[in-house]
């Protein structure tokens, strides 16, 4: 079975047609060919069912009969007459699809037998050829299997992979690709790309979805992709996912329209009956931002649409079907308009009595109309999708575009028609962010609302209801008995449009009793007039040539309608005349306009085409197109065609605005205006205008330049240049002393312990002018964050919770809490700062810098930023006790080298202080100690603890002796004490002992007091391992007294260790080591799977591979060296190697 395929614009990335709302098929445009062929017959009841008709065999009248020109995309349904004729006239040479409508129940014998959709498709050759076509239908034959869900059939074909191409045969089982006829299963978690232009055309066959199912990227330059389907029965209960449009690029390449899904099937299924959500999700519109360049449209991408032919569409619990959101625009002094959301269109009104089992009853979403941001005047949001359904039973959740993007007095409505012949609303219906709402049904339909609920329906604007009985006099009734109060609300009007006695009601309940609305409108059925205008949303030709934008008018109501047309554009360019056209009910009529372009290239303009109908002018629809001429060749690939480029030799800049020479990538004042560009987009101001710069805007008396030098406000009169003296800090201040063996600015800082729940970034940042912002204030936050994330000695981030594991694990001394460490310990970090430099650190509880960098007024507990400071002023939000130093015995102020920190608000915490531990060496800090701030009842250092066994290890004096271990590697470094503790990536567990990475990229691993025994040097390979340099220096005090200096050659996956007898330095001042092999028990034999090299293959060792169990590539807890079988995956193949090697005693 097949519906018709459907030509897309394929020019270049973006060029398809906007499809209509509730029509079957879509056209390009008309070619001038002469009009003359026609396609003509009748419709009988084939009551022996031989597919010829007899005498006494009955004409069918009133029947549907389509047609369809497979070139141009036009559509046209014919009702038969008293004797059941047809004839489609007038028609131009080509191929044509043609079908009727089958009652539930009949099948069709002539011209072509079958059930459901049956089309069949002829050529029309000459212009006065005449084609006969009779269509026979009957009950009186072997009924057709019914059709099922697709995922009830026996595959002939499934996926195999986890990743492929579905034309690849490699991707299937059996190997070959997919066709006509074919039951077809994606498995779950298996992930299938269709290739770009690619149509899966399976005719009689099925497409069962349990993984995902997505369209290929999209790429400036190539044609849209798009997923369309055609197939007897096709059931998601994966994803279905058509890709985002790429973003614009500025002073470039304008953003490109979201992929779209068309599926056409006798059956579609979302989801399944055990509440597994099947997910379809076209793609979002890119984002349009052309503030590079004055003057330059910027529009953001059209959201893909969702478009489904069934006759059977079922939308069931839990799954959702989702149109792509438009793309933000925005730029300077020209038309910025946000992109445009997708819709939601599902058609299924294909049975002739009547009959139809559709509904939904999980979540129908359209897209969000994009904000815009731009010059007054000149500037529009995006239109929010539509959603259109012919569905008779309609239940579930349709959430409306969001309304956060509609400014105030524009009207952007975003429209929700439900036009089934009859319908029925359930009790879960729940319809809401629409603006305008609309129902109706066929003449002599019928409307059930006996089950709705309380708030059911909402409009932020109007709702319509209508309904006319036919010319006997049946149906158009609307039955409301049983509904619960208020279940219509609007924010302008409802209209209910029926007659009188056709409205059914309870009694003692009114109208009123169930709408709730500034203006309630009561008056007999109608007619609704319903169009709706498309086109490209973006079209480009050659410099000088005519092209044809291909317009398409769909009339969605029930009578013929006439419709005029206004042409305007924003540039001057030469535009053709749009006559008048005519447009049956529920038909479309394509046209095309001529637009010539202009000689130069990269010249564009926006052409707005709006028709009005002439059977009621309130009824309009408009089409926006971009139009470009195409820029030509780009010399630097860099996306930025030689036209537009204003370095098109350098592939990193194409943009000068203020034609100082340096690109607008490197430039950090584009304008030349004095003021920074980050401080004039943070607060609106213009970055490629260098007039605002003496501009007052907030009306203080100082300019937004000098704001800008005092870091204030522009906007707020009570944020400028202040003369009061610089804020008083209490405590949580650290002064920069330098490391001992470092630089006087270097400062090494050890993530200790991670004893909270959040994932937060902990920073350090210069106090040095930071007095001309008040503490604690959204620019005091903003400018502290800013340095932070500098990487300069104006600030570090020192702590990334998410992506490093602290050096200690599990509950911390006498603390009862759980373990929340994870990740991989890093060692410890060394910062450059000015010495002598005050500075303070600042926590993130939960997020990270980049999250909080734009938004520094947040209120968010967990994002709010912490900050080690502490003023006399309750109201700056900054208070004593934030951090507390820890002290170690008999060390004289020694709690400068660890802070213990909260993650909540001091005025709020638990005083457990215990939330995060750091070791920072190279400072002095003025903090309160823990011991005047804890809460006594939990203190934690009551117990053994691993933090103040390593704070009480004191440095090395003259006369101590000390080892470092370095690793110069492709090689993990880890190095074990005679107890079995450990210093490395797994962490630190050696009282006093470091483990950082030097400023060459190698492991350095501190050992400043050694216990008598020997240790134990490991090695573990990373990725493909290669040739290392291990080497081992002793010293006493400052004095290096030995060194020694092994190259070592590790394989993938391998193990390595060497013994260190510390011993031989100690008393002889030596040191000595032999090559690092693979490790062996007491017997020679050798362990490759001994990963801390003691002898044996035990619990440890499995507990380590075992704890990674699924992890794949791209995980946090995935770590190559363990994935043994290298197939991006820690399996039960790896674990087990390891535990058949066990061998402890």
């Amino acid at each position: 079975m097949r519906f018709g395929k459907h030509i897309r614009n394929t020019e270049t990335a973006g060029m398809r047609l906007v499809f209509g709302i509730a029509v079957l098929v879509l056209g390009l445009f008309f070619t001038g060919t002469a009009l003359a062929a026609t396609i003509q017959g009748f419709k009988f009841n084939d009551l022996d069912g031989d597919g010829l008709w007899k005498e006494g065999e009955p004409r069918l009248a009133n029947h549907n009969v389509l047609v369809r020109n497979n070139s141009t995309k036009n559509f046209f349904t014919f009702k038969t007459d008293a004797n059941g004729n047809y004839a489609a006239e007038n028609l131009s040479i080509g191929d044509y699809a043609v079908w009727s409508g089958l009652p539930m129940g009949w099948v069709q014998t002539t011209p072509k037998p079958g059930s459901g959709l049956v089309v069949l498709n002829i050529e029309l050759r000459s212009a006065d050829q005449v084609k006969e076509i009779n269509f026979g239908i009957t009950t009186n034959a072997t009924p057709p299997e019914p059709v099922r869900p697709a995922c009830e059939y026996d595959f002939t074909i499934e996926s195999k992979d986890s990743e492929g191409d579905w034309n690849a045969k490699s991707t299937w089982e059996p190997e070959r690709i997919p066709g006509p006829g074919d039951h077809i299963k994606i498995h779950a978690g298996h992930t299938i790309t269709i290739p770009n232009s690619y149509v899966i055309d399976l005719e009689d066959g099925t497409l069962c979805n349990e993984g995902t199912l997505q369209s290929a990227a999209n790429v400036y330059g190539s044609p849209l992709t798009w997923i369309e389907i055609h197939a007897k029965s096709v059931q998601n209960i994966g994803q279905i996912i058509a890709q985002n449009g790429p973003d614009g690029i500025c002073g470039s390449w304008h953003a490109i329209s979201g992929s779209w899904i068309e599926i056409w099937a006798t059956y579609f299924v979302n989801g399944d009956d055990m509440g597994a959500g099947g997910t379809l999700k076209t793609g979002n519109g890119g984002v349009d931002i052309q503030t590079c360049v004055n003057r330059r449209p910027a529009t953001g991408g059209t959201g893909g649409d969702v478009e489904i032919f069934a006759v059977t569409l079922e939308n069931r619990s839990g799954a959702t079907l989702e149109a792509g959101n438009g793309g933000y625009a925005e730029g300077i002094h020209a038309p910025i308009k946000g992109g445009d959301g997708g819709s939601v269109m599902l058609h299924t009104d294909f049975i002739d009595d009547g009959h139809n089992d559709s509904y939904n009853e999980g979540t129908i979403r359209s897209g969000e109309g994009s904000h815009a941001k731009g010059q007054k005047g000149l500037t529009s949001v995006g239109k929010p999708g539509a959603f259109v359904g012919m569905l008779p039973m309609m239940n579930g959740d349709f959430p409306g575009p969001n309304p956060f993007y509609y400014d105030e007095g524009t009207d952007v409505g975003a429209p929700w028609h439900w036009d089934p012949v009859n319908l029925k609303a359930g009790n879960k219906l729940k319809v809401r962010g629409y603006d305008e709402i609309v129902i109706y049904t066929d003449e002599g339909g019928t409307m059930d609302f006996t089950e709705l609920q309380a708030g059911a329906i909402e409009s932020r604007k109007t709702i319509k209801i209508t309904t006319l009985p036919d010319a006997d006099g049946n149906g158009g009734t609307i039955d409301f008995r049983g509904a619960i109060r208020t279940v219509f609300k609007a924010g302008e009007k409802i209209e209910i449009l029926a007659d009188e006695d056709k409205i059914l009601l309870d009694d003692g309940v009114t109208m009123e009793d169930l709408l709730d609305a500034p203006e309630i409108i009561r008056g007999p059925g109608q007619v609704i007039y319903h169009m709706n205008i498309s086109s490209p949303p973006e079209i480009s030709g050659e410099p000088g040539k005519t092209v044809k934008i291909p317009l398409k008018v769909m009339n969605h109501g029930p009578k013929q309608d006439t419709y005029t047309f206004t042409v305007s554009d924003s540039s001057g360019w030469i535009l053709g005349q749009l006559a008048d056209v005519t447009v049956d009910g529920i038909s479309v009529k394509t046209m095309s306009l001529n637009v010539t372009l202009p000689a130069m290239r990269g010249e564009e303009s926006i052409i707005t085409v709006t028709a009005i109908s002439k059977a009621d002018a309130s009824v309009t629809a408009s089409a926006r197109i971009s139009v470009l001429v195409h820029p030509g060749v780009d010399s630097d690939n860099d996306n930025s065609p030689d036209v537009w480029d204003d370095f098109d030799d350098d592939p990193n800049e194409w943009v000068d605005t203020d034609g100082d020479g340096t690109g607008n990538n490197t430039d950090t004042d584009d304008d030349n205006d004095g003021m920074a560009d980050t401080y004039e987009k943070k607060y609106d101001l213009e970055p490629f205008d260098a007039e605002d710069a003496s501009q007052d805007p907030d009306e203080d008396g100082y300019s937004n330049l000098e704001e800008h030098d005092a870091s204030t406000n522009p906007n707020d009169p009570e944020s400028h240049p202040s003369p009061e003296p610089p804020p008083q800090y209490t405590s949580g201040v650290f002064t920069v002393i330098g490391a001992e063996g470092r630089g006087k600015g270097t400062i090494l800082a050890d993530y200790l312990f991670d004893g909270g729940d959040y994932e937060g970034e902990l920073g350090i940042f210069s106090l040095s002018g930071m007095e001309a912002f008040e503490p604690g204030s959204p620019e005091f936050i903003a400018e502290a964050i800013r340095r932070v994330m500098s990487d300069t000695e104006a600030g570090h981030i020192v702590i990334r919770d998410k992506e490093q594991g602290a050096r200690f694990d599990g509950p911390l001394g006498a603390s009862h809490e759980g373990n929340f460490n994870k990740g991989d310990y890093k060692g410890s970090d060394s910062f450059e700062m000015k010495p002598g430099d005050t500075f303070a650190t600042v926590l993130i509880p939960d997020g990270t810098f980049a999250e909080v960098a734009g938004k520094p007024e947040t209120k968010e507990p967990r994002k709010r930023p912490l900050f080690s400071l502490a003023t006399a002023n309750p109201d700056d939000g900054l208070y004593y006790g934030q951090v507390a130093g820890i002290p170690a015995e008999g060390m004289d102020n020694s709690f400068i080298n660890a802070v213990a920190y909260e993650d909540m608000s001091a005025k709020n915490s638990d005083r457990d202080y215990n939330d995060l531990i750091v070791q920072i060496r190279g400072i002095e800090v003025r903090s309160p100690a823990i011991d005047a701030v804890i809460d006594k009842s939990k203190e934690w250092r009551t117990g053994t603890d691993n933090v103040s066994e390593h704070l009480n290890i004191p440095q090395p004096d003259e006369s101590t002796p000390w080892i470092t271990v370095t690793l110069k590697s492709p090689a993990d470094l880890l190095v074990y004490d005679p107890d079995g503790n450990v210093i490395g990536r797994d962490g630190g567990t050696i009282p006093g002992a470091t483990f950082e990475w030097d400023e060459n990229g190698h492991q350095v691993v501190t050992l400043p007091a050694l216990d008598e025994g020997d240790y134990n040097v490991v090695l573990r390979a990373i990725g493909d391992g290669g040739l290392c340099h291990l080497e081992v220096k002793g010293f006493r005090g400052g004095e290096m007294l030995a060194s020694e200096e092994l190259p070592v050659i590790i394989e993938p996956h391998q193990v390595l260790k060497t013994v260190l007898p510390v011993a031989e330095f100690t008393e002889n001042h030596t040191v000595t080591f032999d090559t690092p092999q693979i490790p062996t028990d007491e017997n020679g034999i050798l362990l490759p799977f001994d990963f801390d090299g003691d002898g044996d293959v035990d619990d440890t060792d499995i507990r380590r591979i075992s704890g990674m169990w699924g992890a794949e590539t791209g995980n946090a807890n995935y770590d190559a060296f363990y994935d043994l079988d290298n197939d991006g995956r820690i399996g039960l193949y790896d674990i087990m190697s390891v535990s058949n090697s066990y061998n402890a005693p």
